[in-house]
């Protein structure tokens, strides 16, 4: 028995649509992937008898699988949403701050032209006139108690002026 090697043939096909999409070609839930159609295989054979050159055709078989659920890489739908949001709080940020900045110089400046004695003093201002005012303090503490030492030093004796407060106490008891 001699057995002969019958020609065989298969086409396979598949379609499939462009890889890059634009965003709108993407369904409303891309996550879940896209769902791709059932394959078919038809499978016709021939059957050659032994002795003869007739062929017997046997019927045609097709068979399915099942569908496949695909899941490309997808793009984060929400981005743009994020970075419109992002974007336009920055920008309200920074307006908001440059008006409130110039509206209350403009009014500061109109407020103090119509009522100059209610402008407010500058820091250097203010430590001077700390400074100027420790000084003279000090100043009046140090005359003061030479002229008290000058008086205190014959009429009393060191036990009476322990229990006395000295004018630094008494001075700071009045403050």
């Amino acid at each position: 028995l001699q057995q002969q090697q019958m020609p065989s043939s298969i086409s396979v096909t598949f379609e499939y649509d462009p890889s890059f999409l634009t965003l709108d070609d993407f369904p409303g839930d891309p996550n879940r992937g896209r769902e791709l159609p059932p394959a078919h295989f038809t499978i016709q054979c021939k059957q050659q008898s032994q002795g003869q050159n007739d062929e017997r055709v046997l019927p045609t078989v097709t068979v399915y699988s099942n569908s496949l659920l695909f899941l490309p890489p997808v793009p984060d739908m929400s981005m743009p949403f994020n970075v419109i949001s992002l974007t336009s709080s920055l920008y309200a940020y920074v307006i908001g701050t440059l008006i409130t900045i110039v509206v209350r110089k403009a009014s500061e400046k109109i407020k103090y032209k119509l009522y100059p004695n209610k402008k407010p003093e500058s820091k250097l201002r203010q430590w001077k006139k700390r400074i100027k005012a420790k000084i003279l303090n000090l100043r009046g503490k140090y005359k003061a108690s030479d002229a008290s030492a000058a008086f205190t030093a014959g009429a009393e004796t060191r036990e009476e002026s322990k229990d006395k407060p000295t004018e630094e106490e008494a001075e700071a008891k009045t403050n």
